[in-house]
């Protein structure tokens, strides 16, 4: 292809940005997998500072691991873009897998779920995996069974209100060093 070497950078930066970004969700499920185990603050970190729930479902309704174009579908697994056959398609990658499994983890372990703040927008937010936890995905992550029952009991939940959660502490003291 015709490209400019200013093009041919950017697209190369552009891929390096995805890799980085595909490998760190690795990562994260790594840091995930530790959290019952972890600091309170690193709990409060990814669930009420940067909110790693809703960030998560952003990424499986927007799924940046599947490409589609021309009647064909390209999957990224192991470093690369690799076409796949439709039949395929519901087979996860690693990547979705730990995507997966960090949502677990966040939405259903029990630590974690006490601690993790449900209001009107969050609640319908997270309902919206219902649509993608489906069976066929439950036989390859056995353990989303119960994220799919914690989705069945928060759709009968009422979040609390303002007045309610406003005498729900969540002071965490934390020591920052400096240096």
């Amino acid at each position: 292809l015709n490209m400019t070497d200013e093009e041919h950078t950017n697209r190369t930066d552009k891929d390096i940005e995805f890799k980085i970004a595909m490998g760190s969700l690795s990562i994260l499920w790594m840091m995930v997998d530790k959290v019952p185990k972890s600091h309170m603050s690193v709990m409060n970190n990814l669930l009420l500072k940067n909110d790693m729930p809703l960030q998560l479902i952003a990424l499986i309704s927007g799924a940046p691991w599947l490409r589609r174009g021309k009647g064909k579908f390209q999957k990224y697994k192991e470093n690369e873009w690799v076409e796949t056959p439709p039949h395929e398609l519901l087979l996860l990658t690693p990547i979705e897998a730990h995507v997966w499994l960090c949502l677990h983890m966040l939405l259903c372990e029990p630590t974690c779920r006490s601690k993790y703040k449900f209001d009107d927008y969050r609640k319908n937010e997270v309902l919206k995996l219902r649509r993608y936890v489906t069976e066929r995905l439950v036989d390859q992550i056995p353990n989303l069974g119960d994220l799919q029952r914690s989705l069945d009991e928060l759709q009968i939940m009422e979040p609390p209100t303002s007045h309610e959660e406003a005498f729900r502490s969540t002071l965490v003291v934390e020591y920052n060093p400096e240096i």
